[in-house]
């Protein structure tokens, strides 16, 4: 099925990295940002990873903020924010780690062992600091940032509506 209002909605997370140095924000499976292309790569839609994320945010750094879209955008422009903080040596370790991580997440069915590996990846020292980035950046510009939600609340529900989904919140 071919989903209606995704450029749309593109547009408007684009617009928001925009400000950052980033060309374009593409609606996918996944969440990543690719400094060769400075395109951001973002799912709009939470599953468990990203409820353990918000849980992970909100312990590490005692703040509820916003939707999970925004600070999955702002992560990931925090990765494009902080990538020439982070070593080569540093970003292969973090990359091999991510492998490890990402392969025992698929060998295990054991819950408590998936969120337990979630959290060694979301303290990997590339992911922590691109986290801190968008906290530091949410918490000095909470006037904006709600605006930034609202806004990407109601483009969200719009694109739910006229995709016919029911969100399950």
């Amino acid at each position: 099925m071919k989903l209606k209002g995704v450029k749309a909605f593109e547009t408007i997370l684009t617009e928001i990295a925009n400000i950052f140095g980033v060309d374009k924000v593409i609606i996918a499976d996944d969440c990543c940002y690719w400094e060769n292309s400075n395109t951001i790569w973002i799912k709009i839609v939470d599953d468990e990873y990203d409820k353990m994320f918000m849980e992970f945010v909100s312990e590490r750094f005692d703040t509820g903020i916003g939707s999970s879209l925004l600070i999955g955008l702002l992560h990931e422009i925090g990765h494009c924010q902080t990538i020439d903080e982070i070593s080569d040596f540093v970003q292969d370790i973090c990359d091999e780690e991510k492998d490890r991580i990402e392969k025992e997440i698929k060998d295990t069915e054991d819950w408590n062992e998936v969120r337990r590996l979630e959290w060694q990846y979301f303290n990997l020292p590339d992911e922590i600091t691109a986290t801190y980035w968008a906290v530091d950046f949410i918490k000095n510009h909470i006037q904006l940032v709600n605006i930034w939600n609202k806004r990407l609340q109601k483009a969200y529900e719009a694109f739910l509506r006229i995709n016919n989904v029911v969100d399950e919140d």
